[in-house]
């Protein structure tokens, strides 16, 4: 009798966690099908007769945060483009980051691959990066770097990225993690303008001496002028 019990309590167990994989792999579909969507929708607007040949856009997706980069003949345009992302399916946060300019030539944006695939190897080859998974893409010399990740870990990827040759400016656009919590814990914050690793000075003397700028705010949009 006590067998049975034992036995029909780790059955339950068993079928209890096999529901949970379950619903997390749901999830993760779901979120996975609702990134891809959203990309898919925003490339297609390249297209568009209001924006075809005025408006180069590309989308980055990490659990409903969006980061918009690209260009934009003017801001009204990019202002549209923001308001229509905003209303998409599985949006929570829109980082425009679209720049106003004509959009790049095809040898900038294979440039713009190249250092992707540059910024990516060093991030790998680095093993304090282990753990975590840091998304990396490039428009026009300007590296982005999105993922979940505590504060320590993400100036240690945004220092490697502005260190590599080519790279004119890192944004961070993360999910910051709290040191005590694990890669898969849920995010905390959307990066923070002040750091907390580093003073405003400190942070300066790093730009000037140590590489690129590197930029903490994702909703700020970047002054061209700033751009080496």
């Amino acid at each position: 009798m006590k067998k049975s019990i034992v036995f029909i309590g780790l059955l339950s167990l068993f079928i209890t966690g096999c529901s949970a994989l379950q619903h997390q792999s749901q999830s993760a579909q779901q979120q996975q099908w609702q990134a891809n969507n959203i990309k898919l929708n925003v490339n297609t607007l390249n297209k568009a007769p209001q924006y075809k040949g005025k408006v180069r856009v590309a989308a980055e997706v990490i659990n409903g945060d969006v980061l918009l980069i690209g260009q934009a003949v003017d801001e009204e345009k990019r202002q549209s483009i923001e308001a229509y992302v905003q209303k998409l399916q599985g949006v929570d946060q829109t980082f425009n980051q679209i720049r106003i300019g004509n959009p790049i030539s095809f040898d900038q944006v294979s440039y713009d691959t190249w250092l992707t695939t540059r910024v990516k190897s060093a991030l790998l080859s680095d093993d304090r990066l282990d753990n975590y998974s840091i998304s990396v893409v490039t428009e026009n010399k300007e590296v982005f770097l999105m993922g979940n990740v505590p504060v320590e870990t993400a100036n240690i990827a945004a220092d490697i990225a502005s260190h590599i040759d080519g790279v004119a400016k890192v944004v961070k656009a993360f999910n910051y993690l709290s040191s005590s919590t694990s890669n898969a814990s849920l995010p905390s914050t959307i990066a923070p303008i002040d750091a907390p690793t580093e003073t405003s000075a400190d942070h300066e003397n790093n730009v000037e001496q140590d590489g690129v700028p590197i930029i903490d705010d994702p909703m700020h949009v970047i002054d061209e002028d700033d751009v080496m």
